[in-house]
């Protein structure tokens, strides 16, 4: 289990950006329980505030740049020192030369105080537990912070606060991306011994790809100029013409047989698409049938209160099958027959007409949500057929594929033994040719032996992968619950996440392995019905935005069992209209207000561009506590800029009527 990092105080002092107000110099804010608004125009210092939060438990480090620019998990899982180093200095004429930045938090019921220079991001003063022996060697805070997360290592702890707790400018799609996403749900479900190993064998196997690509690649330069020469040196032109021949064969039946593992593929995905389609219409199906049993049990239930529930079971299963369970005779119509008398309020047994007591509850019977619901049905058995008659058209052209490709490989087989004897039959009077022949062949024996070595680390990574997708497995149906709820906030289209088995590459050899992802479907729009969403462009920018949002708030609540946490939200306000703007604040107001005993933080910026974010947000509060405690007006304590010193009111107007919206 995680545990994430509860924000509960942050002091910024001697700091150019953030004068403060009078009476008060500096920045000091106190995260309470619930939403923190960091109010301002652009230009404030928003940005850098959020930064300064970040870095404050990251230090002068971070992920190593393909894992911030490019895929997560192609990197060594070692953090590197931050670069450039002066993130803050910049900002401000003095370089922050005795600027300094107190963090509080809370990991796990322990407290955590931290003090950096922001010049440097130098740790000054480190307390845990009001322990100050501790020292100020990076090292041994890192190890401490990993420590106290439950993380499996420094490199996971920045992969969680960097893409899990902040939500940053420079954040990644974790809902669509496969590697950000594969490495997240390691870091966060997987237990600490399990996750090191998984990233060491991944790491090791991505070498041994990267030396046999790169050794194959030099060797095989050396083996075709090797070969041109045994060419110019072989002077038997039937053989050499009959040679050419072949090995243009060759080449053919390779470009034939890449063309069968493309088809091949791409019927694979056909196939998995319809799986995946055929299982949401099944679980449509079963939700359909379970609300049509549910409501018939409940009328029988009301309506013969004094029979027992043998005696209700019996009658449900005369209304719900053609089946009389007393002489075991299936007879066409029974279940109808016994349905229509219920709807009529007759006794289901012998016809006589009842007259509905003063307790009777009223039953939504009606003809027509019987016929909604069995409507419904059809619809999804339609569907799981006409999905099923997909896999199976896919699974047909595949075994097609397979069996071009197998009788592929024995012509390939044989011509490459035609070549082989034709080799064997070229005059050996040139020493030369034969020496570079022999050189050839001991130059595919140290691509093979190497090959090896890379099918070895594979192997080794297919194991830890297994042991830990067993793990991430455990927390699927929680996280797809979680999911559901918060982006049920934000978008009225039923939307949902399913973790399914993807074919995934790791490395530039063709190794692909099967590895369980969240993929997300969304109903409604001009696709139609409930289809998958596996591309970003697939959705609005604003759907894109809060539907990763609601991923990661679904990661944290599983991951840290529903215990505390704290998500810091760089708003992308700019893409939100007024409707959207409102929800996006509910789904935010959601999660503040979760997280157990101790309760979430949510720390949230806005550029004041949209009037219904801030008053939705502000509304998650706990109970008794000033919507105007919860903001950090940076139009009062930043340093002004030119929009400030002229419109400065204009935006102080608009900040307090949001908050007494929040507060009516």
């Amino acid at each position: 289990m995680i545990k994430f990092p509860v924000f509960k105080r942050l002091r910024v002092e001697n700091y150019g950006l953030y004068p403060g107000i009078a009476g008060q110099s500096g920045l000091d804010i106190a995260f309470e329980r619930g939403p923190t608004l960091i109010a301002g125009v652009n230009g404030l210092g928003k940005s850098t505030l959020i930064a300064i939060m970040l870095r404050s438990l990251t230090g002068p480090f971070d992920l190593p740049r393909p894992a911030q620019d490019g895929d997560l998990g192609e990197v060594e899982p070692e953090a590197v020192p931050l670069n450039p180093r002066p993130l803050f200095a910049p900002r401000v004429a003095d370089k922050a030369e005795n600027a300094t930045a107190t963090i509080e938090v809370d990991i796990g019921g322990h407290s955590l105080i931290i003090q950096r220079r922001l010049s440097d991001l130098s740790i000054q003063k480190l307390s845990v537990d009001s322990d100050t022996g501790i020292g100020t060697d990076e090292g041994l805070f890192q190890a401490k912070i990993t420590d106290l997360m439950g993380a499996a290592s420094f490199f996971d702890t920045l992969l969680i606060l960097r893409y899990v707790v902040f939500f940053l400018e420079d954040r990644r799609a974790l809902v669509w991306g496969r590697t950000a996403q594969r490495e997240l749900l390691r870091a966060l479900f997987v237990s600490s011994g399990s996750a090191t190993e998984l990233s060491r064998v991944r790491y090791e196997m991505l070498s041994a790809d990267s030396a046999y690509r790169n050794l194959r690649n030099v060797l095989n330069r050396r083996i075709k100029e090797n070969d041109q020469e045994i060419a110019r040196l072989t002077t038997v032109t039937g053989v050499r013409t009959e040679l050419s021949v072949l090995e243009t064969t060759l080449d053919a039946t390779r470009v034939e047989e890449d063309e069968l593992n493309r088809l091949i593929a791409q019927k694979e995905t056909i196939r998995q698409e319809a799986r995946l389609r055929s299982a949401n219409a099944a679980l449509e199906r079963d939700s359909a049938v379970r609300e049509l049993e549910r409501i018939k049990v409940h009328a029988l239930s009301q309506k013969f209160s004094a029979l027992d529930d043998n005696s209700i079971y019996v009658l449900a299963r005369l209304a719900s099958e053609d089946h009389c369970l007393a002489c075991e005779t299936r007879r066409a119509g029974l279940g109808a027959q016994v349905t229509a008398r219920l709807m009529a309020n007759e006794c289901v047994v012998c016809g006589t007409q009842r007259h509905p007591g003063d307790d009777d509850a009223p039953i939504d019977l009606s003809a027509e949500r019987i016929l909604d619901l069995q409507e419904r049905i059809r619809a999804s058995e339609v569907e799981i057929e006409s999905n099923d008659r997909n896999i199976k058209r896919s699974e047909e052209l595949r075994r097609q594929s397979l069996e071009a490709l197998i009788d592929l490989a024995h012509r390939k087989a044989q011509t490459t033994e035609m070549v082989r004897r034709l080799r064997s039959q070229l005059p050996s009077t040139d020493r030369s040719a034969d020496d570079l022949d022999e050189r050839n062949r001991e130059l595919r024996r140290l691509i093979e032996d190497e090959r090896l070595s890379y099918e070895r680390h594979r192997s080794a990574f297919e194991v830890a992968l297994g042991e830990s997708q067993s793990q991430v497995t455990r927390s699927q149906n929680k996280v797809a619950t979680a999911f559901a709820r918060y982006a049920g906030e934000f978008l009225k289209e039923r939307c949902k996440i399913a973790f399914q088995p993807v074919n995934v590459r790791i490395g530039q050899s063709g190794g692909e392995f099967e590895v369980g992802l969240f993929q997300l479907s969304i109903s409604g729009g001009a696709l139609g019905g409930e289809t998958p969403r596996t591309e970003p462009d697939q959705v609005s920018m604003s759907q894109r935005e809060f539907l990763d949002l609601a991923f990661r708030m679904a990661l944290m609540t599983v991951a840290s069992g529903d215990g505390p946490s704290t998500l810091v939200v760089d708003t992308p306000e700019a893409s939100l209209d007024f409707l959207f703007a409102e929800r996006a604040g509910n789904q935010l107001a959601r999660f503040a207000r979760e997280g157990g005993t101790v309760g979430n933080r949510v720390v949230v910026t806005s550029n004041l561009a949209n009037p219904e974010l801030i008053p939705a947000l502000l509304k998650g509060r706990p109970d008794g506590q000033s919507a105007r405690s919860r903001v950090v007006d940076l139009i009062k304590i930043a340093a002004a800029n030119a929009a400030v010193r002229e419109d400065g009111a204009r935006y102080e107007i608009f900040l307090e009527d949001r908050i007494r919206q929040a507060e009516a």
